[in-house]
C-alpha cells in the first residue's frame, strides 16, 4: 500500500501514468534544454530519461509521439544522462513510438545516442547522428532489444559504428535495420564485442547494409557489417535477414577481413539469410571465420561478394564451419589481382569445413595479369573440404574434397540473378533444366527452402526449390 501511494504521488507531481508495476513518461517537446522536472505539459526526452533513471523498483516506459527529430544538444559527459548521451541506468525501460513510422533521435554528433546500463527495449525508433569511441548509435552493457527500429548514420572512433555491446550483454534485432554506420576498427554496423566479452546476438527479419569498418583508412578494420566475438561459447543466430553492401576497408596494410560478417569465438547459426554485395580488403568477402565453433549456415544465399584475399564468399581461417542447402554463387576472390589468392566462392585453412546439398557455382578469381579474364574457381583450401554429399560445383579447379556421394561438376548450372522470388529475402532461382533440380538428399536437406517453400520429395540442391 505504501508503494502504491508513493507512485500515485509521483504521478501527480510529474505528470506520468503509473501503476504498481510501470511508470509511463510521454515526451512533449523535441528540444534538449537544461533538464528540469518531467511534467505532463513540459517533458523533453532527456528529462524523461532522467525521471525513469530516478524511479526505483518499477519498469519504465517512455513514449515519443512525434516523428519529427528529437535532437540532443547538451555537450559533456557523465553517467547520468544530464549531458551528452542518454544513459539508461535503472530497472527495465522501454522507449517507443506509438504511431506509424518511427520517432527519430538525433545525437547531432555530440555523443552516442544511448548508453545502456539496464535492460532496454527500443521500439519503432531511429537512432542517428551518434559519434563516440564505442557504439555510435548505442553502447550496451546490459540486454538491449530493438524492434522495428533503425540505426543509421552513426560513427565510432573504435568499435561498433551502429551498436557496440560488452560485458556479455545480449542483443536482439527484430524487423530492424542497421545501415550506413562506420567504425575505425571492428564492426561498422555491429560490434559484439571487440573486447572479446560479447553476449549472444539474435537477429531476425532484419537488414545490416552499407556499413563500413576501417573508415579512417588505417587498413585495420574487421567486420564491415558485423564483428562477432562472443565469450564463453555464446550462441548467436541470424535468421531471415539480409547482410548487404558492407565493407571492411581497402586491406593490404593491417587486416580488413569479413566484409559482411567477421565471426570469432562463440557459436553462430545463419539460416534463411542473404549475404550479398559485401567487400573485404583482405579475406572473406561475405563471411570470415576464425575460432567460431561451429558456424552453421543453412538455406542461405551468398552471392556477389568480393575479397582481395581468399574466399570471395566465405573464408574459414580456423574453427568449424558447415553448409547445408546453401547457394554460394558469383562471388569473387583475389579481386585486386595482386597475389595468387584463391577460393572465389569458399576457401579454408582448416580441416573442418563440411558441405552438403549445396550449390557452389560461377565463382571466380581476379586475374593476375591486367586485361586477362577472371579465372573460374569455386573453392580452394590448404586442407580439403569435407563433402557430405549432393553438392553441385561449376568447376573443380584447385578444389579438393568434393568427392562425396552425389557430388557433381557442371559448367552451366543454369542460374538466374539475385532477385525477389518471394519470402523475406532475395534468392537466386534455378532455371528450367538446371542440374541442381532434384539432386539433393531428402533425408538431410531442410524441409523448406530459403523462402519457406516446402521442398519436393526430390529436393533441389542449394537454397532455392524450383516448383
Amino acid at each position: 500500500m505504501r508503494r502504491l501511494l508513493v507512485l500515485v504521488t509521483l504521478a501527480a507531481t510529474v505528470g506520468i501514468t503509473s501503476t504498481a508495476s510501470a511508470a509511463v513518461y510521454e515526451v512533449t517537446k523535441r528540444g534538449d534544454p537544461a533538464p528540469g522536472a518531467c511534467t505532463a505539459n513540459d517533458c523533453s526526452l532527456r528529462e524523461a530519461v532522467l525521471a525513469a533513471d530516478a524511479s526505483v523498483g518499477v519498469a519504465d516506459r517512455i513514449v515519443l509521439p512525434s516523428r519529427k527529430p528529437y535532437r540532443l544538444a547538451i555537450l559533456g559527459a557523465d553517467d547520468g544522462a544530464a549531458m551528452g548521451d542518454l544513459d539508461l541506468t535503472n530497472d527495465r525501460v522501454k522507449i517507443v513510438h506509438p504511431g506509424k513510422g518511427r520517432a527519430t533521435i538525433d545525437a547531432d554528433g555530440i555523443d552516442r545516442v544511448f548508453d545502456v546500463y539496464a535492460p532496454a527495449t527500443l521500439k519503432k525508433l531511429s537512432l542517428r547522428g551518434g559519434l563516440a569511441d564505442y557504439g555510435g548509435g548505442a553502447r550496451a552493457s546490459a540486454r538491449l532489444s530493438l524492434t522495428a527500429s533503425r540505426v543509421q548514420g552513426n560513427d565510432a572512433l573504435l568499435c561498433g559504428g551502429g551498436i557496440h555491446t560488452q560485458s556479455q550483454a545480449p542483443l536482439t534485432l527484430l524487423g530492424s535495420r542497421v545501415t550506413g554506420n562506420n567504425a575505425s576498427s571492428q564492426g561498422g554496423g555491429l560490434s559484439i564485442s571487440c573486447f572479446g566479452d560479447g553476449g549472444s546476438v539474435t537477429i531476425k527479419n532484419s537488414t545490416i547494409a552499407g556499413n563500413r569498418s576501417d573508415f579512417d583508412g588505417s587498413g585495420n578494420g574487421y567486420g564491415g557489417g558485423m564483428y562477432l566475438q562472443t565469450s564463453d561459447g555464446g550462441r548467436s543466430s541470424i535468421r531471415n535477414s539480409t547482410i548487404a553492401g558492407n565493407s571492411s576497408g581497402p586491406g593490404g596494410i593491417g587486416g580488413s577481413s569479413g566484409g559482411g560478417v567477421y565471426t570469432d569465438l562463440g557459436r553462430l547459426t545463419i539460416a534463411g539469410t542473404t549475404i550479398s554485395g559485401n567487400r573485404a580488403g583482405d579475406g572473406g568477402g561475405g563471411i570470415y571465420i576464425t575460432g567460431t565453433e561451429p558456424l552453421k549456415v543453412t538455406n542461405s544465399t551468398i552471392t556477389k561478394n568480393r575479397a582481395n584475399d581468399n574466399g570471395g564468399g566465405i573464408h574459414l581461417d580456423s574453427g568449424v564451419a558447415s553448409l547445408n542447402a546453401v547457394s554460394v554463387v558469383r562471388n569473387l576472390g583475389n579481386a585486386d589481382g595482386v597475389l595468387s589468392e584463391a577460393g572465389g566462392g569458399i576457401s579454408t585453412n582448416d580441416l573442418i569445413f563440411r558441405v552438403r546439398n549445396s550449390l557452389i557455382a560461377l565463382n571466380k578469381l581476379g586475374a593476375l595479369t591486367p586485361g586477362d579474364p577472371p579465372v573460374k574457381n569455386d573453392c580452394s583450401g590448404s586442407d580439403p573440404f569435407v563433402s557430405q554429399g549432393r553438392n553441385l560445383l561449376s568447376t573443380a579447379f584447385i578444389c579438393d574434397g568434393f568427392d562425396g556421394p552425389g557430388d557433381r561438376v557442371r559448367a552451366n548450372p543454369k542460374l538466374r540473378r539475385l532477385a525477389d522470388n518471394g519470402g523475406a529475402t532475395k534468392t537466386v532461382a534455378l532455371k528450367k533444366g538446371s542440374p541442381a533440380i532434384d539432386k539433393a538428399r531428402r533425408s538431410t536437406a531442410p524441409n523448406r527452402d530459403q523462402r519457406g517453400i516446402r521442398r519436393d520429395r526430390k529436393p533441389d540442391v542449394g537454397a532455392f526449390e524450383r516448383r
